[in-house]
């Protein structure tokens, strides 16, 4: 899109200039490499993951509100006429279970 417009980028340091076939091809490796990385890096993630899971050692994410029982203490102090923020800072929840739980009963 940007190519039918007349526009390219031009980068003076790496007489980088993707209006010539050798800049297209410098950038789409340049993407290539970058794609290939992030990966090699989630696979490195995966590998990690299944050997903590094997060692018992992977809990996963922490107890939400909900399972923590939470859901009635929200709406009660919601009542009382506490904040959002008073009541996620007292629970040590975040603010956005709080709106989560106040409002899934009304």
């Amino acid at each position: 899109m940007l190519e039918d417009k007349g526009a390219a980028l031009q980068v003076l340091d790496m007489s980088l200039d993707t209006k010539t076939a050798n800049g297209r091809l410098q950038v789409s490796l340049l993407a290539s490499i970058a794609l290939w990385e992030l990966e090699m890096m989630l696979e490195r993630q995966r590998v990690g993951i299944a050997k903590a899971k094997a060692g018992r050692k992977y809990k996963g994410r922490s107890a939400t509100a909900r399972a923590r029982a939470k859901a009635a203490k929200i709406q009660q102090m919601a009542k009382d006429g506490l904040k959002p923020s008073q009541i996620a800072s007292a629970l040590g929840i975040g603010v956005a279970s709080v709106y989560r739980y106040r409002d899934a009963v009304k």
